[in-house]
């Protein structure tokens, strides 16, 4: 049907790195048996390693690593997936980069089914939960708990990591700063606008205001106009995606509510 496993995304990823990411082994072993790339790198000058160390999910780090993966690959911000899973205290995952950098262990062998997985899960130390990396000032109004998080395929919600929210936070500090504390966030108007929630046109007012700042931001350019699948080649872009959206539909539609 046209559809190949080894297609990069516009974050120059594959689905390996998803796999990775979501901790399929099953889907890795498959994407890598087919002959997909492991050393493709990504956006950020990162390879799959550096999900699945980052994730915790040891078994497909040393699939990655038995398959020839460049476990020494410095990204952009001058870190090795080593570095990402020791701040995400993936102890298991550390413990191995640290015995192969150091030429103490071989990778260990191929888990050839899904019951040599649950088997070798059973044996390993539970690993501690943690607190969400993303945990936004208390507001004297509100008792809710927020958390971060991000759908890469459109379905499942996975949590942001520290590092990743530190990185969109170093990228876009004004965007962070509103999710850090939702308070900060101006409603527009005079004071006695703001006080007045039940004001329905208050949510669309914000809405225009995050809009002008990520108009801003480094490479949102892409994202003004609606995509032209046939200027760019993509001719099954609207089977894939069936509710297409960009910046400049949004700001029009924005704009209309608030005339």
């Amino acid at each position: 049907m046209g559809v190949t496993p080894l297609q990069v995304d516009q974050n120059l990823q594959t689905p390996l790195f998803y796999a990775s990411r979501e901790g399929r082994f099953d889907i890795c072993k498959k994407l890598i048996d087919f002959g997909i790339n492991v050393n493709q790198i990504d956006f950020l000058g990162q390879n799959c390693l550096f999900y699945s160390a980052s994730r915790g999910h040891l078994e497909i780090s040393e699939l990655l690593v038995e398959n020839g993966i460049n476990y020494k690959l410095v990204d952009f911000n001058k870190e090795t997936a080593m570095i990402y899973a020791k701040k995400e205290k993936r102890t298991n995952v550390l413990k191995f980069l640290k015995s192969i950098e150091g030429g103490q262990q071989k990778p260990r062998r191929e888990l050839s089914s899904q019951s040599d997985v649950r088997s070798q899960k059973e044996k390993e130390p539970p690993v501690k939960k943690k607190a969400p990396a993303f945990a936004p000032k208390e507001r004297d109004d509100s008792k809710a708990v927020y958390k971060l998080v991000f759908i890469p395929n459109g379905n499942t919600r996975v949590d942001v990591t520290e590092t990743e929210f530190s990185y969109f936070q170093q990228n876009h500090p004004e965007l962070a700063e509103y999710l850090m504390d939702p308070s900060k966030i101006p409603l527009g108007g005079d004071a006695a606008m703001k006080e007045k929630k039940a004001d329905k046109n208050d949510w669309e007012r914000v809405a225009n205001k995050i809009l002008s700042q990520i108009w801003k931001v480094k490479g949102a350019n892409i994202f003004h106009v609606p995509v032209d699948p046939v200027k760019l080649g993509i001719h099954d872009y609207f089977s894939i995606i069936k509710n297409p959206m960009d910046f400049g539909t949004i700001k029009v539609n924005l704009s209309i509510k608030l005339s």
